[in-house]
């Protein structure tokens, strides 16, 4: 039938859809599903493990220990770097068995990383370390390496500070003359025909030997001489190990923590303590015996009273009374921003 105008039209097509409508049936609710036994896929056992993935492990524990092996650096540093790669494996690809899963989800891995170390940054500069071999670089993804890089960058600062304050409080409530006194008088002065135990030669190389025959400072040492070989002239050395010469009383150091920044050290040692070395090493084939850094820093603390750290911070704040901060610092092997923040 005609309308007059389409408002009727709407009006008389709403009515009869409205009468021809069919009533709504309401489903009945789906029961909800049994309690299944089985573990969702690639869900973690907990918030430190990294769930299993398929395939054999990118980079194994083995392979790591290779890598870290043909790294440059001192073999105390490699020790190190494979404890550290064992901690975390256990913290965080127990499960995987792939070192490359430290990589992955990297935001959470530094958060437990942090928790769980007292020095975290250590461990992320060991991350760093090795993501920049071409083993492992190859797995990780450009974004992670950035957020590795800032977080390692945002820790160093904060222990940098913490350091500097550490290192500002321990100046202003210590009397460093007083301390190298006490450094002094460990022993008394010993003639060098009478030299005859190792702690007696170490406080004379470490107190009065670091300077050359004209009495300038040569060189404030760490544990430098724990695998000192000796040797009769210059011809039986090497640039690898380090040696002590004694036709010239010059200890050649080619192996030090910072050896990749600094070239060798060349120690002349005066005529005295030449002659004192050289007797009271007679026919050794080591100026210490062929032992580790650990060892020869304990031998450093029984000697001397204090630790190798403490024995640089006394010595530093001895000569420079004497030298400029820049050579004080080069004799150390170390930059002189380093010795205001740790020394």
């Amino acid at each position: 039938m005609p309308y007059k105008n389409p408002e009727d039209k709407k009006a008389h097509n709403k009515r009869y859809y409205e009468e021809h409508k069919k009533p709504k049936v309401e489903k009945p609710p789906k029961p909800p599903p049994p309690p299944s036994d089985k573990t969702p896929k690639n869900k973690p056992e907990n918030e430190n493990k990294q769930a299993v993935r398929r395939g054999k492990p990118k980079i194994t524990m083995e392979q790591a220990n290779k890598i870290i092996d043909e790294l440059e650096l001192t073999d105390t540093s490699k020790k190190t770097y494979k404890s550290k790669l064992n901690a975390l494996m256990n913290l965080l690809c127990e499960t995987t068995k792939d070192f490359t899963c430290v990589y992955i989800k990297i935001s959470e891995k530094i958060r437990i990383i942090e928790r769980e170390y007292k020095n975290p940054a250590s461990y992320l500069s060991f991350l760093l370390k090795m993501s920049n071999t071409p083993e492992i670089s190859i797995y990780i993804p450009p974004k992670n390496k950035n957020i590795l890089i800032r977080k390692f960058q945002q820790l160093t600062k904060t222990e940098k500070s913490k350091a500097i304050e550490k290192t500002k409080e321990r100046n202003e409530n210590t009397d460093w003359n007083e301390k190298y006194m006490e450094l002094e008088d460990k022993y008394d002065r010993i003639e060098p025909n009478e030299i005859t135990s190792d702690d007696e030669i170490i406080h004379q190389l470490y107190v009065y030997g670091v300077k050359d025959k004209r009495g300038e400072l040569q060189m404030i040492p760490r544990n430098y001489f724990y695998n000192t070989k000796v040797v009769l002239n210059q011809k039986q050395t090497n640039k690898t190990d380090n040696f002590y010469v004694k036709k010239s009383g010059i200890i050649i150091v080619n192996d030090f923590k910072t050896k990749n920044r600094y070239k060798p050290i060349k120690y002349q040692l005066s005529t005295e303590h030449k002659q004192m070395l050289n007797k009271f090493i007679g026919d050794r084939d080591y100026l210490f015996g062929n032992i580790t850094r650990e060892t020869m820093n304990e031998k450093i603390k029984k000697s001397l009273g204090v630790g190798i750290d403490d024995y640089r911070r006394i010595m530093r704040h001895r000569y420079l009374q004497k030298y400029s901060l820049e050579y004080v610092s080069d004799v150390m092997r170390h930059s002189p921003q380093e010795g205001e923040n740790y020394y």
